[in-house]
């Protein structure tokens, strides 16, 4: 017999060890009794915990015993060391403040855009049962206003048009759960906080808010995502109308194109490298992120070619733009000094949803442009030509700003596709993509 053997002739009740154990985002904590007969008392531990749990816990039976962590009921952010001994913990352990087990929901990383009005923050997370508190951790340490012991929020997911109110874990982990990961195994979610409290805390905040961007007024604004087609044409466009074909067209032929052209040998190691990215993925607009890989080297081509020129010249993601009537990052920017052209990926190849957004995007970067490209030296507002495109890359319209904030020309070329299979050079994008940053270029 082993020194960490005890005869079972001598169990008494002290080799009974009574703790209450709750599986995290459960309804209830239940009371588990463990026995200790196989193992001195100081060497007990959660660690040797984890193998008993996963026969009485049906969640954890295929959870890997690093993916386990233990936490106390009040603190869900610093886990116990495992090494903690279970005598320590079961004279601590209730009912109403049990131990908290913590386990992998999937394999999948969750990647989450958060604002604050026009605040945000993108972090991302191992999809586990702790998500809700682990989001919740970093809003509040981001958004100082959250830190009031009066403040209560909750989150606020647009799904299809719904507003969805999350105001505790069940809820929050069962929106994540609605969300497919896409081919690299992540879960994206954009998500806003919504402030409740009484009226002197709901006061305070609006102080504090308007505190932190003193130039626009919260009033009416909206995240770009909110907006429709419909009021997009109304707000900016001052016309009336319900889908992005109400906008006038124009022909790409009218741009500028690339003088010098682009050389064939970028255009060739473009191609090899959308061709080689499509055997990969096999379907091109998968999801936001598949999306994302076909763009990128489209957009870097272009970009680069042009930079010969045009030094200054940038490309950005994820960029913020305030504006009076909308706000929110720009999924990509081009600019010199201030925007030329913004890019817009659609969600669920909703082309009319990409429009309204692109749109609203614009109307914010020609409010907030530092240097405006001068179209008639006479016009006290100087206004400015500025373009917008929106794709899931495999088809691309191009939006055309002629203009002030307050009175624009716009107008809409497209669809243009694009043929990732072929070999014919003059089926790249990149031609389509290319004269709207051309053409900016005054």
């Amino acid at each position: 017999m082993t020194n960490d053997n005890i005869n079972e002739s001598t169990i008494c009740p002290s080799n009974i060890v009574t703790m209450w154990v709750l599986l995290e985002g459960k309804a209830r904590a239940i009371e588990v009794d463990i026995d200790q007969k196989n193992y001195m008392t100081r060497s007990f531990n959660l660690g040797r915990l984890i193998p008993i749990l996963r026969e009485i816990f049906e969640d954890l039976k295929n959870v890997k015993p690093e993916e386990t962590e233990f936490f106390t009921f009040n603190d869900r952010i610093n886990p116990i060391p495992p090494g903690t001994s279970l005598n320590s913990l079961s004279e601590s352990t209730t009912d109403i403040a049990p131990l908290v087990v913590r386990y992998p929901l999937s394999t999948s990383t969750v990647i989450i855009r958060c604002n604050l009005s026009t605040s945000w923050f993108k972090s991302s997370f191992s999809h586990t049962s702790g998500l809700w508190y682990l989001v919740r951790n970093v809003a509040t340490l981001k958004f100082q206003t959250l830190r009031l012991d009066t403040v209560r929020y909750s989150f606020i997911y647009n799904e299809n048009n719904s507003r969805l109110q999350i105001e505790n874990e069940f809820q929050f982990n069962k929106m994540i759960s609605t969300i497919k990961p896409n081919c690299e195994d992540e879960r994206e979610v954009s998500i806003s906080i919504q402030v409740t409290g009484n009226a002197n805390t709901l006061n305070i905040v609006r102080v504090q808010l308007i505190y932190i961007s003193t130039r626009f007024s919260f009033i009416g604004r909206k995240a770009y995502n909110d907006w429709e087609i419909g009021e997009a044409l109304n707000e900016f466009l001052h016309q009336k109308g319900s889908t992005m074909f109400d906008i006038r067209s124009f022909s790409i032929d009218e741009l500028l194109r690339p003088n010098p052209p682009i050389p064939e040998k970028a255009i060739t190691q473009l191609i090899a490298e959308l061709k080689k990215k499509k055997s990969a993925f096999g379907i091109v607009n998968r999801n936001e992120s598949t999306c994302r890989e076909f763009i990128s080297p489209l957009m870097s081509t272009a970009v680069t070619h042009i930079q010969e020129e045009a030094k200054g010249l940038l490309l950005k993601a994820e960029e913020w733009i305030d504006g009076t009537k909308a706000y929110g990052p720009i999924d990509y920017s081009i600019l010199i000094e201030e925007v030329l052209v913004l890019v817009q990926e659609v969600k669920k190849d909703d082309f009319e949803k990409g429009n309204a957004q692109n749109i609203a995007q614009i109307h914010s970067a020609v409010e907030s442009r530092k240097r405006r490209i001068k179209i008639d030296p006479e016009d006290e507002e100087v206004p400015v030509v500025m373009y917008g495109i929106v794709t899931n890359a495999l088809q691309w319209y191009f939006l055309r700003w002629a203009g002030s904030s307050d009175d624009p020309t716009v107008e809409l070329s497209g669809p243009h596709t694009c043929e990732f299979d072929s070999n014919n050079k003059n089926n790249s994008q990149l031609y389509c993509f290319h004269p709207p940053i051309s053409s900016s270029r005054i």
